[in-house]
């Protein structure tokens, strides 16, 4: 297929896709149509979506890099944009982190996992976006500085998934001032047990708390409901904990997701699971 046709097609796709706007729902979603550092489409993409109304944009899995985040900064159209979906962009350059957020005043949810933005890129989307209710920057090469941005400035933040970055026991202990949270992902974040404990103690609010593949998390006692006073915690995923072992008896925990349909029965499904069941699998 030459060159021509299939920027013929990725059109014809993207076309569609804002012609399925609906205005009532304010959602244009635009992701993964197959534009890869290709300035000119992606440019002509954003004089399509309406001029009003546009609520949610969903970009991800377009290359559109650096300079498309910019060209999202500059698109006067996006500008009352709530939410806005990033995922693996190409982003690699902090410095276009600010102007975006900067013109993107009224987001309450932005999702950036997989773009290279480390702490410097975190600091501006915290300072520029204190009212964000969601934010999901995994994979973003952030360490426990970028954090304690998160923490200064989104103190009503409440979801953040900060999954597969180097945080440690110093990265979780700055999340655990984050008290509003009731959905955190810290899932491939060098997460000890001292660490854990931080998060345990002090987010009672959590519904949703992924710390798979965390090794060094040995127990999950820390999680027990008597943690959480109000038995929020519904959620609990620790597929590929390894280090994880049962209270009772030191047999090794599956590496699973553990869905907590009754808190207070956390204890006794941990050390006695029905015979025969596969209550903690992930096939479940």
């Amino acid at each position: 297929m030459s060159r021509y046709s299939n920027q013929n097609d990725q059109r014809r796709r993207i076309k569609s896709r804002i012609d399925a706007f609906d205005p009532k729902a304010g959602v244009a979603d635009l992701s993964h149509c197959g534009i890869i550092n290709d300035e000119a489409l992606f440019g002509w993409a954003l004089t399509l979506l309406p001029r009003t109304g546009l609520k949610s944009l969903n970009l991800a899995g377009n290359l559109i890099g650096n300079l498309g985040a910019l060209a999202i900064a500059d698109a006067e159209c996006l500008r009352g944009l709530e939410k806005l979906d990033l995922s693996d962009i190409g982003v690699d350059d902090d410095q276009v982190i600010e102007p975006l957020v900067r013109n993107l005043s009224e987001l309450k949810e932005l999702r950036l996992p997989d773009n290279r933005i480390g702490n410097r890129g975190v600091a501006s989307i915290a300072e520029w976006l204190e009212d964000l209710e969601l934010l999901d920057v995994s994979g973003c090469n952030v360490t426990p500085a970028g954090a304690s941005a998160i923490a200064k400035y989104c103190e009503n933040l409440l979801q953040l998934i900060i999954s597969d970055n180097a945080l440690g026991e110093a990265g979780a202990e700055v999340l655990a001032t984050l008290t509003e949270l009731n959905s955190l992902g810290i899932a491939g974040a060098l997460i000890n047990e001292a660490g854990a404990e931080h998060i345990a103690r002090s987010l009672t609010n959590l519904v949703r708390l992924d710390i798979s593949r965390n090794e060094k998390i040995v127990s999950l006692d820390l999680f027990e409901p008597r943690v959480f006073p109000k038995g929020a915690l519904r959620e609990l995923y620790i597929e590929g904990c390894t280090g994880l072992v049962l209270p009772d008896d030191g047999r090794p925990l599956p590496a699973s997701i553990l869905e907590l349909d009754d808190p207070e029965a956390f204890s006794s499904r941990l050390r006695r699971p029905p015979a025969g069941s596969r209550c903690m699998s992930s096939g479940s």
